[in-house]
């Protein structure tokens, strides 16, 4: 443990010590230059680099840099200055933006421009922007700032240590303070990338995925260079997914400004869902039929996902539309109850559970929690085995490969002898209920622990007998990201003793999605209680 003066600075040490020593093949001479400068820094100015790494940024007012494990600010501001990883902002205008509102005003009275009283910040701006503008020298009397450099190299190290973009340095902080708490599991770091042009590469799609997401009122040079961006496949299965939605986006952008060439040079750039449905339409509604005969017999052949395979068989290329699914009777019961509209005002699951539980059932609103459930307390230990490649560092909720077609076939005898137990009740409820008591409260990624009490545990999965148990486990681990689409709404116990049931519920308007509609078929299937109830208003 460090320190105290020196937590922090030990958490971001221990970040890139780790990514040296394990991928410094995959640091490119950049990584490796501002790894050796910050070394090279004064003890206080790593200090307040790694503060300003944990907050927002990337602009600072140097008067809100106030740390005691920083005595001599101004000193260790400078040595991050000829180090290169902060920079003094020289425009005053974007200073004003880090003012508090009641700064602003004070500041625009002793200006002498009265601000209008009551004014929000929005105003205040405006009003400082303007008078910036006519008397650049007001500048001088707004807070220095600084500006942190060196993002994209340290998001690098990021992305090298997590394997991820979503988790950065807080995991530590969080893990030591007890708000966290990971399976220990040992790490054999393997990354997909095999240099550092793939992780920035990585990277860079990400960014551009961010900016279409934040930037509506993106000119049209801004669009181009992020559809440069997003133009190479990525060499990593969840940057390439975030590259296909991110294309589907940029897509509609360039439409909406009625460049429909630029929207079909989008969607034929990406090789998976939602672009290669629309990529489709386009070409027929264009006239190149054969055009997108081959691509959807490409779907066809090679789905993304269920989605993709339905569309395939489902699409017309004469007509440019989806064939309407061949109707069938539901083998699963559907329900239709008829309320005051006062009843109306909540959601309309919270009205059903209501009922429910009027008639003696208790009734939780789950959705796939309860599939994530049984699936995580009867196969935790498999989950969590340790598998080269699969844990690459010490703050995963799962296995890198969860989610990944390649899950249940790298685990298959495990699997099987545990799916066996589950069915024969070797494993019985006493052993799902010891996993909970073992690893309740740690991050996983499809039990979410507060949505349950062990009583509820209990009662659920004491409802099911040992082989739908097993049959449940058994289409999770298929296919995980089963746990959360498409499973209904409601999980019933109660209306007969040792009873479960699950509801879905409808509103008015509200229609049966495929994935749904193949969940309930399922359960019906292994002799579970599935139902739709159609919920609508007097």
């Amino acid at each position: 443990m460090p320190p105290p003066h020196d937590y922090y600075l030990g958490k971001l040490e221990l970040l890139l010590d780790w990514v040296c020593r394990h991928h410094g093949a995959l640091l490119d001479a950049s990584a490796r230059g501002f790894h050796a400068s910050f070394l090279r820094l004064p003890r206080g100015a790593r200090r307040l680099w790694v503060r300003l790494v944990l907050r927002r940024g990337p602009a600072f007012r140097v008067d809100g840099l106030d740390y005691e494990e920083v005595p001599d600010r101004d000193h260790a501001l400078i040595a991050l200055m000829l180090a290169g990883l902060v920079r003094v902002e020289p425009a005053p205008g974007p200073r004003s933006r880090l003012m508090t509102v009641p700064e602003l005003g004070a500041w625009l009275r002793a200006a002498g421009c009265a601000p209008q009283r009551g004014a929000g910040r929005g105003a205040l701006l405006e009003d400082a922007e303007r008078l910036l503008a006519a008397q650049p020298a007001r500048g001088e009397s707004l807070p220095a700032v600084v500006v942190r450099q060196q993002d994209g190299t340290l998001d690098l190290f990021r992305l090298l240590f997590f394997a991820n973009r979503r988790q950065d340095l807080t995991e530590f902080i969080l893990e030591d303070v007890g708000v966290l708490r990971y399976v220990p599991v040992e790490a054999t770091p393997g990354l997909p990338w095999t240099s550092a042009v793939e992780a920035r590469h990585a990277l860079a799609i990400h960014a551009a995925a961010d900016a279409l997401h934040d930037q509506d009122g993106a000119s049209e040079a801004d669009l181009r260079r992020l559809q440069t961006c997003l133009a190479d496949p990525a060499p990593d299965g969840e940057s390439e997914a975030r590259r296909w939605r991110a294309l589907a986006r940029l897509g509609r952008r360039l439409a909406a400004r009625g460049d429909r060439e630029g929207e079909l040079a989008c969607l034929l750039a990406a090789a998976g869902p939602p672009a290669r449905e629309r990529a489709v339409r386009l070409l027929v509604a264009s006239g190149r039929s054969d055009d997108a005969a081959a691509l959807l017999a490409a779907m066809a052949a090679a789905p993304s996902d269920a989605g993709e395979a339905r569309f395939a068989c489902r699409f017309d290329l004469v007509s440019g539309r989806c064939r309407p699914e061949r109707r069938r009777s539901a083998r699963w019961a559907v329900d239709r109850v008829c309320l005051p509209g006062a009843m109306a005002r909540g959601r309309v699951e919270t009205t059903a559970a209501a009922l429910y539980e009027q008639r003696g059932s208790q009734a939780f609103h789950l959705e796939g929690r309860t599939m994530g459930l049984l699936f995580m307390l009867g196969c935790w230990d498999i989950v969590f085995a340790p598998r080269p490649g699969a844990f690459v560092q010490p703050f995963q909720a799962g296995p890198l490969d969860l989610f990944s077609p390649d899950f249940a076939p790298a685990r298959r005898a495990m699997l099987e002898r545990r799916l066996d137990d589950i069915a024969r009740d070797r494993f019985d409820l006493a052993a799902f209920l010891a996993t909970w008591d073992r690893w309740v409260g740690t991050v996983n990624a499809l039990l979410p622990w507060r949505c349950f009490t062990r009583a509820m545990v209990a009662s659920i999965i004491g409802c099911i007998a040992p082989a739908q148990r097993r049959a449940l486990c058994a289409h999770v681990a298929a296919h995980p990201l089963r746990a959360r689409r498409g499973f209904p709404d409601l999980t019933v116990i109660g209306g007969a003793a040792g009873c479960v049931a699950f509801a879905e519920i409808k509103g008015p308007g509200d229609q049966l999605r495929p994935e749904q509609r193949e969940w309930l078929d399922f359960l019906h299937g292994e002799g579970l209680r599935a139902r739709v109830l159609e919920v609508r208003w007097t």
